[in-house]
């Protein structure tokens, strides 16, 4: 819908316009899928259905694989903004066994991921909380720690959760924040993150592909 010259013809306001109106309708398109997953005779099968199933596919599996070069064993996973849908944390477990604790602070979107989670078998591997990042103290639990590109449309934000997260997590953390690249920034805020002397930018995947939208940078606690 448009070129790669866009984002130079477009003012700030006008950008986050756009970001904040996708996120938005994001939002809601995981609400209507997480009520037909939760309402269906065949939960598993819609959720395989969801629009962006096969781009979560991609992103997880390039995000796995990458970390699992600089991890040898992950043991705990978090997930900060999971939403009504918090299907990186259900992929997490399909495809690798992983358990993990998602943290959702709108208590609609925590509500309809919980039934959802149930409606799908995996209440016992995937926790979900509702709780605001920024008040979260458990965050040293875990290896491996994700924030979601919505978690934070201002990069203020995003860095705020960081210096929390740093200021708990033991030696050797991951943390993966999603963000985007080129073109894409119109739908999601690239990362321009201020961060703690202690974490320390250690990779940036930026994918290309058709399906895959997000891009992600692994930050590591030293």
């Amino acid at each position: 819908f448009c070129t790669t010259s866009t984002t130079t013809a477009l003012n700030n306001k006008q950008i986050q316009f756009l970001r904040e109106t996708s996120g938005e309708a994001e939002c809601e398109m995981e609400l209507f899928w997480a009520h037909k997953i939760i309402s269906s005779p065949n939960p598993k099968g819609t959720l395989r259905s969801f629009w962006y199933y096969t781009n979560y596919e991609e992103l997880v599996e390039l995000e796995y694989v990458n970390v699992c070069t600089l991890l040898k064993k992950i043991r705990a996973v978090l997930f900060i903004g999971g939403g009504a849908l918090p299907l990186t944390a259900i992929l997490l477990y399909n495809k690798y066994a992983l358990h993990s604790t998602v943290l959702e602070k709108d208590l609609g979107s925590y509500n309809l991921a919980k039934k959802l989670i149930q409606s799908l078998g995996l209440q016992n591997y995937i926790t979900v909380l509702n709780v605001d990042a920024k008040e979260y103290h458990d965050y040293a639990k875990f290896d491996v720690i994700y924030i979601a590109a919505l978690a934070g449309l201002k990069q203020t934000t995003k860095s705020k959760i960081i210096q929390i997260v740093d200021e708990q997590v033991k030696i050797g953390t991951l943390i993966i924040c999603r963000g985007a690249h080129g073109i894409r920034t119109l739908l999601y805020p690239p990362l321009q993150l201020r961060l703690p002397p202690t974490m320390q930018p250690i990779l940036e995947v930026k994918p290309h592909s058709k399906t895959c939208i997000n891009s992600f940078v692994v930050l590591k606690k030293t």
